[in-house]
């Protein structure tokens, strides 16, 4: 099936080298919209609970703009009653594989 996404970037190759750019920011502003809703908070609620601001917490959950930093991700988590554990990837070894790192929740 082809997406609109697919039509979009087949003819802008400058849309598709951004939209691999982005994909990290998309898939965390999905995860912490997910957990925020699975808590039942609003951003306002969370930016309570969790000392960021609202306006902090809406740039946390869109997909596109800088990463948030490790500090505002935990806040944001144990707000929603989660936790974030950062660790590296590892082979069937236990052995680092390359520079890259997992969330684990």
């Amino acid at each position: 099936m082809i997406t609109l996404k697919d039509l979009l970037i087949a003819d802008d190759p400058a849309l598709a080298e951004s939209w691999d750019r982005n994909k990290a920011k998309r898939d965390m502003a999905l995860l912490f919209r997910s957990l925020r809703k699975k808590a039942g908070l609003t951003q306002t609620e969370l930016a309570e609970r969790s000392g960021l601001s609202q306006s902090h917490i809406s740039k946390m959950e869109a997909a596109t703009g800088a990463l948030p930093e490790i500090q505002s991700c935990s806040r944001y988590f144990h707000a929603c009653g989660a936790r974030l554990k950062i660790t590296p990837f590892v082979d069937e070894a236990g052995e680092a594989v390359g520079d890259e790192v997992c969330a684990v929740i």
